[in-house]
């Protein structure tokens, strides 16, 4: 696939590990995630799961109704590593 979406399916560190022997057939992901996301991001880091992958927040919004804010995280291989 050139692009796989998730949104609501587990904690980044999760679900990068889950997709970490699948990159090679994975373009990008575009996680939607909910205002803990720098936390989740940090525990990826800490776990070494983003060493290989350039992470970029694409957009934020603010969910409707809730006032909560929301991004959309672009996570792909580095280009030296694919």
């Amino acid at each position: 696939y050139d692009v796989l979406t998730a949104r609501a399916v587990a904690p980044l560190w999760k679900l990068l590990t889950w997709l970490a022997p699948h990159w090679p057939a994975i373009g990008r992901l575009l996680a939607i995630k909910g205002s803990r996301w720098l936390e989740e991001r940090h525990a990826a880091r800490e776990r070494g799961l983003l060493s290989n992958l350039d992470l970029r927040k694409a957009a934020a919004y603010t969910t409707p109704g809730t006032g909560a804010e929301s991004v959309i995280l672009s996570i792909e291989p580095r280009r030296d590593e694919r």
